[in-house]
């Protein structure tokens, strides 16, 4: 018995060094980098995101355009095209005089960042997208 619980161990550690050894195992890559957003901001981008108040002056939401089952219903793949331009689109749709007629968003306010987290986190973009909301 003895015996084969060191023959089963050698195997396992054996199997471990040539894993290693072999260069397929590459550990997680750590960033530094901090996350410019928290919880508070994806539930205040939610929060603007279906509220008329803090956007638009025509008592029109984002969700009245982009809801589940409208004509422009936004799609992960969309926003994944539109890779460079998530930020510059979210400005064009809220100041388009039609529909929502609200005010441009700057880079890097608190409203932007927090739309840009909403973002990211319901369509579950990658991280570096919210760089743009930021800068």
């Amino acid at each position: 018995m003895k015996k084969k619980s060191l023959i089963l161990l050698f195997l396992f550690l054996s199997s471990i060094v040539m894993v290693f050894a072999s260069g397929t195992y590459r550990p997680p890559i750590r960033s530094n980098k901090k996350i410019p957003y928290n919880r508070v901001d994806i539930a205040r981008g939610q929060k603007i995101f279906s509220s008329k108040k803090i956007v638009g002056r025509r008592g029109k939401t984002c969700i009245a355009c982009h809801g589940k089952n409208k004509k422009n219903s936004l799609s992960r793949y969309e926003l994944l095209r539109k890779k460079r331009q998530l930020a510059k689109q979210v400005n064009k749709c809220v100041t388009l005089g039609k529909r929502v007629n609200g005010k441009k968003l700057k880079k890097g306010s608190r409203n932007m960042i927090a739309l840009g987290a909403y973002l990211v986190t319901r369509f579950r973009l990658p991280q570096s997208y919210i760089n743009q909301f930021v800068k």
